[in-house]
């Protein structure tokens, strides 16, 4: 069993038409042994099956997948389109490579930032102390501790595994059972 779908619709109705012309035949040969004319037996044999036009379309409808003729018909005549204005399908590439670069990188940066978790062991067991100052009408925070409350900080938490402090805006100490280094 061929594949009608997958072949080309003039090679499937020359095929179609070469089959009611061999029915037509037929018919006429048994019309002529019944005793008619070969002009009538061959009307007779075209009333018979009817319109051949109308029965080819039938069966091409019959065995062909619509949606995958079509799907091919739109991808022949797209990259005819492209290949006849070749500036804009430069510009069509151009901008999707762009649009899809930089989608990658955002995705990157917030898969990073915010989907995947911190890079340290149970990572929902760190916080941050954040100081919070209010005088005279005004408030403000402070999150990097020095000097005394960072030693006070540091001595009060017992259950910590890693303390870090930042000190400004140069660098982080970390604390550890071992000692405190500066990163």
């Amino acid at each position: 069993m061929s594949w009608f779908p997958l072949r080309r619709r003039d090679r499937h109705d020359r095929e179609s038409a070469e089959e009611l012309a061999s029915y037509i035949d037929h018919e006429t040969d048994l019309n002529i042994e019944r005793g008619m004319s070969p002009e009538d037996a061959r009307a007779a044999a075209f009333r018979k099956l009817g319109n051949p036009t109308r029965i080819r379309e039938e069966m091409y409808e019959m065995f062909s997948v619509d949606w995958l003729e079509g799907w091919w018909r739109d991808l022949r005549q797209g990259a005819r389109s492209l290949r006849r204005s070749r500036t804009f399908t430069l510009t069509a590439a151009v901008t999707l490579a762009l649009g899809i670069g930089a989608n990658t990188a955002v995705f990157s940066v917030a898969d990073a930032v915010l989907l995947r978790p911190l890079p340290f062991p149970q990572p929902e067991r760190l916080v941050q102390v954040v100081v919070h100052f209010k005088a005279q009408g005004k408030e403000s925070h402070q999150v990097s501790h020095a000097g005394r409350a960072w030693e006070v900080l540091r001595e009060g938490i017992t259950t910590a595994d890693l303390v870090a402090c930042k000190m400004g805006a140069g660098g982080v100490n970390l604390a550890t059972g071992a000692g405190a280094e500066y990163v």
